[in-house]
């Protein structure tokens, strides 16, 4: 049946409305993200870049993560509401709990989300996003990666059908709005990346570059989106873009223009990057590190990108304990 009567079969007292939030800007955003998770401050405390770069010098040596990386690991699927972590066991409430990450926060780009999903999903998986939505969207920034890993098994236990219309469904619901922000481009990445390897067979791609400086123009491309969707101003992106280009001995670079830059040109750079020696990846990792946390903070939405970066370039990044 129609979503308006199914809702009202649930809530008979319904006045046809759905509750959704006002639109916020990314100001204000940001704002809360930082009352919610303090920045890591350079006073008296290690910064981002530091933090970052000692738990990739682990990767590079092939450790496993350290006790302080496990118990933050521990600390975060204890903070996801008991009722997500449930859903997220099996396949139907995984799909139902990534597609509720991405739905839309103005009320009739909402409606056309949950309509394709009525038309276009898995019986009963549209019911479950509704069920979930709210309880998703109420989550902490910092969860939100954390439910997705929580949920990457069962997605794992889809048939092939079932993932060509899960992946198709999720793009569709991204683009639907005609814009992608940051954690949608990191969800995006992270989710299919991983899962496109198991479902469409493909390989990891071989270690083709033994050079960063083969990879010079990828490499700015990468930094210039990366300070562009982390910091605010000209200046602040300038910044963050010559700390990561200097972590790699490449002050040469030039920040590219906004207008530069679209996802597709973002994707082929990455695709070039995956090609390098993996020795060679935790190094192009902690340039990211150091363009994000040129300002000495780290916020959710950059450790986002970091860790849709890392997944690109199969070098993956354990959570990182609060400083």
């Amino acid at each position: 049946p129609p979503l308006e009567q199914r809702i009202r079969r649930i809530e008979p007292g319904w006045d046809g409305q759905f509750i959704v939030p006002r639109p916020v800007s990314a100001v204000e955003v940001e704002k809360e993200e930082e009352k919610l998770h303090p920045g890591i401050s350079p006073e008296g405390m290690m910064t981002g870049a530091v933090i970052l770069t000692s738990v990739l010098d682990n990767i590079e040596k092939g450790s496993t993560p350290e006790t302080a990386h496990l118990e933050e690991a521990e600390r975060l699927l204890d903070a996801v509401p008991d009722e997500l972590r449930e859903a997220a066991r099996e396949p139907y409430g995984a799909r139902a709990l990534v597609y509720a990450l991405v739905l839309d926060s103005d009320h009739e780009i909402l409606k056309k989300q949950m309509w394709h999903l009525q038309d276009n999903a898995d019986t009963g998986v549209a019911m479950l996003t509704e069920k979930y939505m709210g309880t998703v969207k109420r989550l902490a920034p910092r969860l939100r990666l954390t439910l997705v890993d929580l949920a990457m098994p069962a997605l794992r236990q889809l048939s092939a059908q079932q993932y060509r219309l899960f992946r198709d469904n999720l793009n569709t619901l991204i683009e639907m709005d005609g814009e992608i922000s940051p954690f949608e481009w990191s969800l995006q990445k992270i989710v299919l990346h991983n899962l496109d390897m198991e479902f469409q067979h493909k390989i990891p791609p071989l270690g083709r570059y033994g050079s960063l400086t083969r990879l010079r123009r990828e490499i700015g491309i990468m930094l210039s989106f990366l300070a562009h969707n982390t910091h605010n101003s000209q200046m602040q992106r300038l910044h963050a873009f010559q700390a990561g280009a200097r972590e790699l001995g490449m002050e040469e670079l030039q920040l590219l223009r906004e207008k530069e830059l679209d996802l597709e040109k973002v994707d082929r750079a990455l695709d070039r990057l995956a090609q390098l020696k993996p020795l060679l990846k935790p190094r192009l990792l902690k340039a990211c590190a150091a363009c994000v946390a040129a300002d000495g903070r780290i916020t959710p939405t950059e450790m986002e990108l970091l860790r849709a970066f890392s997944s690109l370039l199969d070098c993956p990044l354990p959570p990182l304990p609060q400083q």
